[in-house]
């Protein structure tokens, strides 16, 4: 296979729309309805697991990997290890109890993210990520919605309503009350392939957006946290298994580390993002 990394390939491109965010979001709601009805579910469904196969010229063909957190579900009960990626963790498998949902919600991230170039849920460190989803509140105003990127125009406006109607839908919580992967891959959005044309100035400013964010991504996997303690429930880069207050100065260490991480691969990578998180430190 031919290709790399979802955001890697998307930014090999010049131009993103609605219609490439539908067709990438249908393959993967295809492959997640797929595991479901097999009683399989992923938990660590993130744009890090999800490749695009360029070897057909003009299509964007997508490829599920990393299946070493998933498990067989039993839909009478629930699953109670946690398990996952901060800014895509859905709010109940932070509480440990949870079904096969959990992926429709990371489904309804990463359509977010793809349709505006920033997460629903964020943050300067994973910390606060998490006390981000656990509040489960996020907009579609894109100015001053973010901590840390700096948002490039006003993505959202160009959004049609149907797209955004299955974001809703997908980030529903309680679970019980989010849609379905089944019923997210018949949405009318996806099927209709009715897709609102984005401004040439808004296609560029969500590229931008995708760069910046993918840059911070990048910067967090390599400022990982120092291994699980045995007999612990593990979550990607976030430390809310510890026990309350037994680990407040570590976090606060960790926090230091992850943004002095970011910054070392912005100034790389991203001169001027490095001088933005370097603003933001200071002040």
């Amino acid at each position: 296979m031919e290709g790399g990394e979802l955001f890697d390939e998307i930014q090999r491109r010049k131009t993103f729309s609605e219609q490439n965010a539908a067709d990438i979001i249908s393959q993967l709601l295809s492959a997640i309805v797929y595991c479901h009805e097999r009683s399989i579910v992923h938990r660590d469904l993130k744009p890090e697991n999800i490749l695009l196969d360029s070897t057909v010229p003009g299509k964007l063909q997508v490829k599920v990997i990393d299946f070493g957190t998933a498990q067989f579900f039993d839909p009478s009960s629930k699953l109670k290890s946690m398990t996952g990626t901060a800014y895509y963790i859905a709010p109940e498998v932070i509480l440990k109890n949870y079904n096969e949902k959990c992926d429709v919600w990371s489904c309804g991230v990463i359509l977010y993210i793809l349709l505006s170039g920033t997460p629903p849920f964020n943050g300067k460190t994973d910390e606060e990520i998490i006390r981000a989803v656990k509040k489960t509140k996020y907009s579609f105003y894109s100015k001053g919605a973010v901590l840390i990127l700096r948002v490039v125009g006003s993505v959202w406006q160009d959004i049609s309503p149907a797209a955004k109607d299955l974001i809703s839908r997908m980030l529903k919580y309680p679970a019980d009350q989010r849609i379905s992967a089944k019923d997210a891959y018949a949405h009318d959005w996806i099927k209709s392939k009715k897709f609102n044309e984005l401004k040439p100035e808004t296609a560029q400013s969500l590229l931008v957006n995708l760069k910046n964010f993918h840059v911070l991504a990048v910067c967090a996997r390599g400022v990982d946290r120092t291994k699980t303690p045995a007999g612990r429930p593990h979550v990607h880069r976030h430390p809310a298994h510890e026990q309350e207050g037994q680990g407040k100065a570590r976090a606060d260490l960790h926090g230091a580390g992850q943004e002095r991480g970011r910054e070392t691969l912005a100034r790389r990578t991203h001169p001027g993002l490095h001088d933005h998180l370097r603003q933001r430190r200071s002040g």
